[in-house]
């Protein structure tokens, strides 16, 4: 998890995936390694946060992947595991968002394509997910930064 002080505020930039219980859970962490806060709890694993780094809706707000409404979905919510919502109901396996570097597009894969993988995109909850790939072999684990 990575996190900086601006200003003299501790801000919060950082996402950690908890496998220690049965089910998967989400924490947020201080670059130091300290105030580890867990933000998920209850039904479902919810792994892959993907912290935005850029302009977004609102401040330090996390993407994820979670199977809490029984098939793996893209999830939002703040750091603090407030307003939490889902953002791909459909009934394909949807994986590993990653914000755009501005804040305003989300890259995910996912098998809704006759099963193969591919990568879509979106503007973050502003428009239906358009698909960037064809590829034979499919395509997963995007990332914007890579």
């Amino acid at each position: 998890a990575a996190g900086y002080q601006q200003g003299g505020k501790r801000q919060r930039r950082g996402g950690i995936a908890d496998q220690r219980r049965q089910q998967v859970r989400l924490h947020v962490v201080d670059a130091d390694g300290g105030n580890v806060t867990l933000i998920s709890d209850g039904e479902g694993d919810n792994r892959q946060p993907n912290l935005c780094r850029g302009e977004c809706l609102e401040e330090d707000e996390i993407v994820f992947s979670s199977n809490r409404d029984g098939d793996w979905e893209i999830y939002s919510m703040l750091s603090d595991g407030s307003d939490a919502g889902g953002w791909t109901p459909n009934p394909a396996v949807d994986n590993a968002p990653s914000w755009s570097p501005d804040g305003e597009f989300i890259v995910f894969h996912t098998n809704r394509d006759e099963g193969t993988s591919q990568i879509y995109h979106s503007l973050y909850f502003g428009d239906a997910p358009k698909r960037l790939t064809a590829l034979p072999q499919g395509g997963s684990a995007p990332d914007w930064e890579r």
